[in-house]
């Protein structure tokens, strides 16, 4: 909780619904902020309502990007708490190491984790949150691979609707070699082109194999703004011909 940087409450990558080796590789509905703070920190749900403990007076408009201030008056004023509200000693001690687990986990995340923003213009403005997980490594035909799964989020911050329908994908090994290149404009990501309302998000999950133990992905994606709502029913080539733009990714680095 020390420095400038905002703390970011992030779910696990391995928690994720959307997963690359097994399942689905998408989720149109990825929980919010505050879920995946309920579920990392239980301490901190409020009783009965399924809410965060102390509202949104305590934590702020987006419980998902706390600044280092806020993050502290949260847990002085939870752990401050008188003991009758809050338990035993047993269990307080047992909250608080449990959290403190938790936030060296995040914190570990923040080091594999890429968040990049659009330049709010017009009302429109996209986020694009990139984290990856380690998969360990395996002997192929005599050559050591290490396997990366990444997940992307991809939330409308805008006021306006934003459609994907393409993108373009670089990963690079340690050395700076192009290890593979999605050429901009490819149709889509896992097969889809998510229309996004203000307030959605879209998360995926791919991964890939390094013939390095560490490397990096970046890229952007491909979008375009329906100027009325005839305009959201429009097929990707008729999305095309309006206000387009690119949202960047990463880069991310790719390591455990």
């Amino acid at each position: 909780l020390r420095g400038k940087e905002p703390l970011r409450i992030r779910l696990p990558v391995k928690l994720s619904k959307a997963q690359w080796l097994s399942g689905s590789q998408s989720d149109k509905t990825p929980p919010s902020h505050a879920q995946v703070i309920r579920q990392l920190f239980p301490v901190v749900q409020a009783e009965g309502d399924g809410e965060l403990w102390g509202g949104p007076e305590m934590w702020g408009d987006d419980p998902g990007e706390l600044s280092p201030e806020r993050a502290r008056a949260i847990v002085g004023a939870k752990f401050r708490e008188p003991a009758a509200s809050s338990g035993s000693v047993a269990t307080r001690l047992n909250d608080a190491f449990a959290a403190l687990r938790a936030l060296n986990e995040q914190a570990a995340l923040g080091q594999r984790t890429a968040v990049t923003r659009t330049t709010p213009t017009e009302g429109i403005c996209v986020c694009v949150e990139a984290s990856c997980d380690s998969h360990g490594k395996k002997e192929t035909t005599g050559q050591t691979l290490w396997l990366y799964q990444y997940r992307i989020r991809i939330r409308n911050e805008g006021v306006s609707p934003v459609h994907l329908l393409g993108r373009e994908w670089i990963i690079q090994s340690a050395d700076g070699r192009v290890h593979a290149h999605v050429a901009k404009g490819s149709p889509g990501v896992v097969g889809e082109q998510p229309l996004l309302l203000p307030g959605q998000s879209f998360e995926y999950a791919s991964g890939t194999t390094l013939p390095t133990e560490t490397g990096s992905i970046q890229g952007s994606f491909q979008m375009v703004v329906p100027r009325s709502a005839e305009a959201r029913d429009k097929s990707a080539a008729e999305s095309a011909q309006l206000f387009a733009f690119d949202a960047s990714v990463g880069p991310l680095p790719l390591r455990e």
